[in-house]
């Protein structure tokens, strides 16, 4: 093995120890049927999982043991192959966004479900991402993007449904899950989102011009001021009086 990768899973294990106990506790019990499937939420050498967007202190361990920018390229794997590359740093980061991003390019390039040296299907590490970090709203976009390729369009939509319920006044949300309902051809909720999101602040206009050159934009309906109505409901009532 080569000392920089051994050096690398030493310091995981020695940081993630805490995580030693839960991962023995989640053997002990019976599998899941989906655990069955894309495995149990414990990495090799009994190394604890980590969240992309807020556990970052070993990120730069993980990415400089097996993606660097030439495995996010797709241009030479630093391990094994790009497959085993991208199985390790999404087993110590499941919800790695650009990881993700890359194994759905992996396997589109592989002409697979399941590239070369990957422990499980593309479907199962989204699936993964998900079941790690269910509020991770990322994570659920590049999944729904991944089921419209598969023609699974029903359950992109459930994915989106999901996001539309936790954007909030998020406008890159918004706008992202319109952009995504346009690849759908569900023109009438990209167009919705695209509404959402200019009220919310966006100022790109992408999703505009997409919606504009297949003749589905529609200017959002102007809603009756209630400042400035309020003059002419008073003057209306003093009339009657």
């Amino acid at each position: 093995m080569k000392l920089g990768v051994y050096i690398l899973r030493c310091l995981l294990v020695l940081t993630c120890s805490g995580g030693v106990l839960s991962a023995h506790a989640q053997l002990a019990r019976p599998q899941t049927a989906e655990e069955f499937e894309c495995g149990t939420m414990v990495v090799a050498k009994r190394v604890a999982p980590m969240d992309y967007r807020t556990d970052r202190k070993l990120l730069a361990v993980v990415e400089g043991g097996h993606f660097q920018q030439n495995v996010e390229d797709l241009i030479h794997p630093m391990f094994n192959s790009f497959g085993a590359d991208l199985d390790y740093t999404l087993h110590a980061y499941p919800n790695h966004h650009r990881a993700l991003l890359t194994l759905i390019r992996l396997g589109e390039r592989e002409r697979t479900d399941q590239p070369k040296d990957s422990r499980y299907t593309i479907d199962c590490y989204l699936r993964r991402a998900i079941r790690w970090r269910s509020d991770d709203l990322i994570a659920r976009m590049i999944y729904a993007q991944y089921l419209i390729k598969k023609d699974r369009l029903q359950d992109a939509r459930a994915q989106l449904t999901y996001v539309g319920t936790q954007a909030g006044d998020n406008p890159f949300t918004h706008f992202n899950m319109g952009l995504i309902y346009f690849d759908m051809k569900a023109y009438d909720l990209a167009l919705e989102q695209a509404h959402l999101a200019a009220s919310l602040g966006m100022e790109k206009e992408t999703l505009k011009n997409k919606l504009i050159e297949v003749g589905q934009w529609r200017d959002p309906v102007a809603q009756p001021d209630a400042a400035a109505s309020a003059p002419a409901e008073v003057a209306a009532s003093a009339a009657s009086r």
